[in-house]
C-alpha cells in the first residue's frame, strides 16, 4: 500500500474550483470561463474538434523492438493491449471515439484519463472525466489517483492502472488547462459572439 503524500492536485490546481468561483474566474469581459463553457465558443470548438478528430484518425501501433540494436520493430500482436489499441478499447467506444474523447479532454482540461480495468476476462480502458480525478504525488515519487464518481463511493488507483495524458506546463503531476490559462481571450470571443447574437436578435437595430 502506498502512503504518504508530498503534494496533491486538490489545492489551487488549474482545474480546482478555486478558479471557477466568482473571484477566481472573473474576466475583464465579465464571462465566467471553464473548460465546459469554453467549448461553446465557436473558435474553441473548431480548434478542439480539428485536433481531436485528426489525431483520432491516425493509427495506433503497438510494436516491440527486435535485435540487439533495438532498431528493428515488429507488431506486438500477442500483447494484451494490442486488440484494445487497435480496434476497441472498451465495449462502449471504438478506437476512434476513445482517442477523440481523451484528446478533447486533454485540450480543454489539460489532462486525459483512462482507467485500466478488467471487464470479466477482458482488459479494457475506461475513460474518466478529469472533474472526478484527483492526483497525488507520493513520497516514493509515484502517483496515486483518487476517483470520485457521482453518487458512488470513491476509490484509489496506482499509476500502473491509469493512462494519463498531460498537457505541457511547469507541473509534472498534472497538465495545465489551456482553456483556463487563456480564459481572457476566450471570454472576449464569447462576449463578441453574444453581442453579435443580441444585435441580430433585435432586428439589427443596435439595441442589445
Amino acid at each position: 500500500v502506498e502512503r504518504g503524500s508530498l503534494r496533491s492536485s486538490v489545492t489551487f490546481e488549474p482545474l480546482s474550483d478555486f478558479w471557477y468561483n466568482p473571484v477566481g474566474s472573473a474576466t475583464f469581459a465579465g464571462f465566467r470561463v471553464s473548460p465546459d463553457t469554453a467549448m461553446r465558443v465557436s473558435t474553441v470548438f473548431a480548434c478542439v474538434t480539428l485536433i481531436a478528430d485528426t489525431l483520432a484518425s491516425l493509427p495506433l501501433r503497438l510494436e516491440r523492438t527486435r535485435g540487439t540494436d533495438g532498431e528493428a520493430h515488429e507488431s506486438a500482436i500477442d500483447h494484451p493491449l494490442y486488440p484494445i489499441l487497435t480496434w476497441r478499447p472498451n465495449p462502449r467506444h471504438s478506437r476512434f471515439e476513445f482517442v477523440r474523447l481523451l484528446i478533447q479532454r486533454l485540450a480543454l482540461w489539460g489532462n486525459g484519463y483512462a482507467e485500466q480495468r478488467m471487464l470479466g476476462a477482458q482488459l479494457a480502458l475506461i475513460p474518466l472525466h478529469p472533474r472526478i480525478v484527483t492526483v497525488e504525488e507520493l513520497r516514493n515519487y509515484r502517483l496515486r489517483y483518487t476517483i470520485r464518481p457521482p453518487n458512488e463511493l470513491s476509490y484509489a488507483l496506482s499509476q500502473d492502472s491509469m493512462v494519463h495524458l498531460r498537457d505541457g506546463g511547469d507541473d509534472d503531476v498534472i497538465g495545465m488547462s489551456r482553456s483556463v490559462l487563456a480564459r481572457e481571450a476566450i471570454a472576449g470571443a464569447a462576449a463578441a459572439e453574444a453581442m453579435a447574437a443580441g444585435y441580430f436578435k433585435n432586428d439589427a437595430t443596435g439595441r442589445l
